[in-house]
């Protein structure tokens, strides 16, 4: 049975001549996907199921509680199967060394800033340990620093990953740059504190949303 193209996902029976585990519908879809597909070609080639621990990696920004500049380090992930989507795999990451088994909670970030900035193109996510307070977690003196003391006290690790910049890919993940990481230290720097930092229209869309399902805002 012909699979989706992992471009254009128009069914097709031409695979990737290294792994044999993805379609593409021409070479030109072969090519142009490799960027993103050769650092999964391995592991796909032996299969998900024979996986061994998080053999895979990607960059995110790190900020660390203890202080410190922000920087970008590789967090393990591994491929898992999505019902919703079968021939598209989801990243699952190892958190572990930089949060433990915290609760995450994740925050969009979409323009470089708070509450101004230039739209970034693509999509980041803050992950956070969404019952810092709660467990007491030290203040993430790097984030301290970063703002001077004049913004929200974020607490215990953070790190933020950036989206596959193909929507349908929602959960697997990309490198992010120097300028991510940047985007994210404007974010602090401006005072964020949990809320999402999105494009005017996503914002408007995202207000409605809440509007609609009975939250009331006021003006502080």
């Amino acid at each position: 049975m012909a699979e989706p193209c992992q471009v254009c996902f128009t069914p097709s029976n031409q695979v990737c001549s290294a792994c044999k585990a993805v379609r593409y519908c021409s070479p030109v879809h072969s090519v142009s996907d490799w960027k993103r597909h050769k650092r999964e070609c391995p592991v796909l080639a032996t299969g998900i199921d024979n996986q061994t621990g998080y053999p895979l990696k990607v960059k995110v920004a790190y900020f660390p509680a203890a202080g410190g500049e922000a920087r970008r380090v590789d967090i393990p992930y591994k491929l898992v199967h999505d019902p919703c989507t079968p021939h598209i795999p989801i990243h699952q990451l190892d958190v572990s060394f930089i949060l433990g088994e915290a609760t995450l909670s994740r925050t969009r970030i979409q323009i470089d800033g708070f509450h101004s900035g230039a739209a970034l193109g693509h999509q980041l996510l803050l992950i956070h340990n969404d019952n810092s307070i709660s467990e007491n977690k030290p203040l993430n003196m790097c984030i301290q620093e970063i703002h001077q003391g004049s913004g929200y006290g974020w607490r215990d690790n953070l790190f933020a990953v950036r989206l596959v910049d193909d929507e349908s890919r929602s959960m697997q993940y990309q490198d992010v740059t120097e300028a991510d990481l940047r985007a994210v230290w404007n974010y602090f720097r401006q005072g964020g504190n949990g809320y999402a930092a999105l494009e005017p229209e996503n914002a408007r869309e995202e207000l409605a949303m809440y509007k609609e399902m009975g939250f009331q805002f006021v003006s502080v």
